[in-house]
């Protein structure tokens, strides 16, 4: 299982795979590291059936994106979570000419021809079928491993309903997505945490650094603060619509003016020309972002009618092209040094990042407002990034970080948010002065209300660049069910979209009781801005105090509780030192012990304590109308999904068994008359060539173009039967020479070692010799007539003596002499001893058994002889027992 880091462009797709050690970004089946962002449908004729289609993404869909036009989404991340009313919807569908957009589930979806009918799809299901050839692609690159958890990078201007749908998608994928993180961020923290690793930061002095990221479509800044371990993002802004194909833009719409000057017609009204011309107006771009270019040459074949056209862009008309593009540049930059209170002096470097970001011009203007040497190289920009990986990249660490599969050292992320969130609710009777608290998610307090915001029905509960992810409690009094409604705040109304909606969602608290108007409950409910960036009611308490007087207790619970009172007292009285607090400061003594009585008065001189009040808490049931797929919704897609990946499954098995049968069609066409024509009849051959064309015919001129795969199968099966028999009789010619040749081999071995009188065979009896010798001489004369009853054949006849005949027989061979060729020579026979010496005399004192093992030991009453003390470890074996009668005649 792959946890991976997922770059989620509009143009490009980019996936990095986190590992021991690193990241390496994967290879898609063209051993590229961008994968084009693109879905086609791609609807096939066939005959009689009805239609049926391929999904094709990646660099699949990009082969055919221009012919297949009408069935090719791009752009999804543009209309992810959007409205069809909103007016960057309308301008963005306009660049995509051809595809048909359509409402689904009130948000933008589209229309593709699916078997053969138009199906409605949303953007998410469509996002999803690039998410899955992603995990197509990690499988690939992993020998089957799929992915198991992805961190997707988003821009930060996404709003919460295109965070959702986002979340949509890779649910429909099947893929757990631990975090959305923001494009800036995610190349922050690439940038950042292989320096903090090497010390490049300090521990506790930051260094500020600004990150411009230019992409396909959107242009981002954000400023970040480091430390060793830890990044800050101070302020993030943005300008959603600029980017590198605004630039493209411009020059197809310069090309395409000086077109139809001269030829009257307009190429971009031509959807395939309009194509053609933005790829020939991207290259322009990039022939001239090179620092030194001054010109262009730009040549369009068959741009429209058949009409080529060519013609020069030098620098400085691209430049003048480009001027309005340009002066959009510095607000963003403005915006985010502003909100973070920088001066660009204080910052310590400037990133650039993104494929837009390599126009020498953008470079030019960017260190003119942050006043930068012009004359350094990038004008004083760094670029030590990879700019088009350095997302996915980031987002693969965070995917480490958050996974458990990963042991990966500290480091903290604070995001900045990039839209105020307020909530507001409406005022019931019982509430209409109730107090309100708002705390940040820490311990878990007493449950008393501060009272700051008594009689509000709003509030701005986390303002923009606030850190995020964060959890805030509010507490409300009220004694029936009540809805919080959360939107962006007012002041950031300018950051949306024109007409985008500032709702986010709405909450309904269920499950309070009702109470009286004097006495209402307290609900507390804690609100949540997640790692997703998107916002939602985590959780909601009922909060009831529990009174003071209790019931009263029974004789025997009595009983314990003045037992327990009493240990209790007895344990205070052990120790008279004061305690120690647990930050190590000793506690004071209150005056109340100080001036304590004697111990008979202890109790009347006590100083009263406060008890702690005491609180049940009890879950509400949240009701949330969030901008999302609903389950049933969700599973709706799901099946979808799963409906499409095995028609793709079905449709690649029927492509490789066509592609089987079209191979063994084109091969063995030419063995027949090449290396296999000795083995085949001339009969057999007429007959084989002619089911040979008859496939061939089927294939390409018959129906066989659009046939299932068991027709291919039967077809392929049919030829199999009339091809093998040759292919055997060929394989059959050429190893027959090798194992017959091993079997002779073998056979004068086994002769050799029968007749042999070398004696270290002196061990075989003549027995067993002869058992050798008759298989040898068998084997030699099975053989010998198996060879002759061969030769007597024609090479296009079936062999009698095949390579695997010969195999066995060998094999059988050294079966039944193993046995003997592996007999062991006998283990010669030891000397025999020498005489046993005589035991010695027994001693008159008797001795415990123990004492016979100790050799060394001598008993303590026998006294002996110097001399033969002294030689105690001679054996005599002619001395007797000094007690031992002598022996007689």
């Amino acid at each position: 299982m792959a946890v991976v880091g997922l770059d989620f462009g509009c143009l490009n797709a980019v996936m990095a795979q986190a590992e021991r050690g690193g990241v390496t970004v994967l290879l898609n089946e063209n051993s590229k590291r961008l994968n084009a962002n693109l879905v086609s449908p791609l609807a096939r004729a066939r005959r009689p059936a009805p239609r049926r289609r391929a999904l094709l993404a990646g660099e699949a869909a990009s082969s055919i994106a221009r012919s297949n036009y009408k069935n090719t989404i791009s752009c999804m991340k543009r209309f992810m979570g959007r409205k069809m009313s909103e007016p960057e919807v309308a301008a963005e569908i306009a660049r995509v000419p051809g595809v048909k957009f359509v409402e689904v589930d009130g948000l933008v979806g589209v229309e593709v021809m699916y078997d053969g009918e138009p199906k409605a799809l949303s953007i998410p299901q469509c996002a999803a079928m690039m998410l899955f050839k992603m995990s197509q692609i990690c499988a690939d690159s992993n020998k089957g491993a799929s992915i198991a958890e992805v961190v997707v990078s988003v821009p930060a201007w996404f709003t919460n309903s295109q965070r959702l749908a986002m979340l949509d998608a890779c649910d429909v994928a099947g893929l757990r997505c631990l975090r959305l993180m923001h494009d800036t961020t995610a190349t922050a923290l690439e940038y950042g945490i292989w320096r903090s690793a090497k010390k490049a930061f300090d521990e506790k002095v930051t260094q500020r650094v600004l990150f411009v990221d230019m992409g396909y479509s959107s242009y981002q800044v954000s400023i970040v603060d480091y430390v060793i371990g830890k990044l800050v993002v101070k302020a993030t802004a943005w300008d959603r619509t600029l980017g590198g194909r605004d630039f493209d833009e411009v020059i197809a719409a310069w090309i395409a003016g000086e077109f139809k000057a001269k030829h009257k017609c307009d190429p971009m009204e031509n959807p395939k020309a309009r194509m053609k011309l933005l790829d020939t107006a991207e290259k322009a771009k990039k022939t001239l972002s090179p620092h030194g270019v001054g010109e262009a040459n730009i040549y369009c074949e068959c741009l429209m009618n058949d009409l080529d056209f060519s013609i020069k862009l030098t620098l400085d008309k691209f430049e003048e092209l480009i001027q309005p593009l340009l002066d959009r540049l510095v607000a963003p930059v403005d915006r985010a040094l502003e909100a973070s209170g920088t001066d660009p002096k204080d910052l310590a470097a400037t990133e650039i990042c993104g494929g837009g970001s390599r126009v020498a011009s953008v470079k030019k203007v960017l260190a003119a407002r942050l006043g930068l040497d012009a004359s350094a190289t990038n004008y004083g920009l760094k670029t030590t990034l990879n700019a088009d990986e350095c997302v996915s990249k980031g987002c693969a660490m965070q995917a480490a970080m958050l996974s458990p599969r990963f042991k990966v050292k500290e480091y903290q992320i604070y995001e900045a948010t990039p839209f105020g969130v307020s909530l507001s609710w409406d005022q019931g009777a019982a509430a209409a002065a109730a107090p309100m608290d708002t705390s940040a998610d820490g311990g878990d307090d007493d449950g008393a209300d501060d009272g700051a915001t008594a009689g509000t029905s709003d509030v701005v509960l986390f303002p923009r660049n606030g850190e995020t992810p964060s959890t805030k409690r509010l507490t409300f009094r009220r004694g029936d069910d009540f809805k919080i409604t959360a939107s962006y705040d007012a002041k950031d109304a300018a950051l949306l979209p024109a007409q985008c909606e500032a709702l986010i969602g709405e909450f309904t608290v269920k499950g309070v009781p009702p109470a009286s108007a004097d006495a209402p409950s307290r609900v507390r409910v804690n609100v949540a801005h997640s790692v997703h960036g998107t916002v939602a009611i985590s959780s909601a308490q009922l909060v009831v105090e529990v009174p003071d007087d209790e019931p009263a207790k029974k004789d025997d619970e009595k009983k314990d509780d003045a037992k327990a009172d009493g240990e209790a007292k007895s344990e205070e009285k052990k120790d008279d030192a004061p305690a120690e607090s647990k930050d190590g400061e000793a506690k004071a003594e209150s005056p109340a012990k100080a001036d304590a009585a004697p111990a008979g008065d202890a109790k009347a001189d006590a100083a009263p304590t406060k008890k702690k009040r005491k609180y049940k808490k009890t879950p509400l049931e949240v009701a949330a109308t969030l901008p999302k797929m609903s389950k049933a919704q969700l599973d709706a897609a799901l099946e979808l999904e799963a409906q499409m990946a095995n028609q793709d499954r079905v449709i690649q098995e029927t492509n490789d068994m066509r592609n089987e049968l079209e191979a063994y069609i084109y091969k063995m066409r030419d063995d027949v008359i090449g290396d296999l024509r000795p083995f085949v009849a001339d009969d057999a051959k007429a007959a084989f060539e002619a089911a040979i064309g008859g496939a061939e015919e089927w294939l390409y001129e018959g129906d066989g173009y659009d046939a299932t795969k068991s027709q291919y199968a039967a077809r392929l099966k049919d030829l199999h039967a009339l091809g093998s028999p040759i292919q055997a009789r060929f394989k059959a010619h050429e190893d027959r020479p090798a194992a017959v040749s091993a079997l002779q081999t073998k056979i004068e071995d086994l002769k050799t070692f029968a007749n042999s009188s070398d004696e270290c065979f002196a061990h075989v009896d003549d027995s067993e010799r002869a058992t050798v010798r008759d298989a040898a001489t068998k084997a030699g004369d099975w053989l010998m007539d198996m060879l002759d009853k061969q030769g007597k054949l024609e090479q296009h006849d079936d062999p009698a003596l095949l390579p695997a005949d010969v195999s066995a027989k060998l094999g059988d061979l050294e079966r039944n002499t193993k046995a003997i060729l592996a007999k062991p020579k006998p283990i010669p026979k030891k000397e025999e001893a020498k005489a046993e010496e005589p035991p010695p005399a027994p001693d008159a004192t008797p001795k415990d058994d123990g004492d016979a093992k100790m050799d060394d030991a001598s008993a303590p009453d026998v006294d002996m002889p110097d001399a033969q003390a002294d030689k105690s470890d001679v054996d005599m074996p002619d001395a007797a027992a000094p007690d031992a009668p002598e022996p007689t005649d």
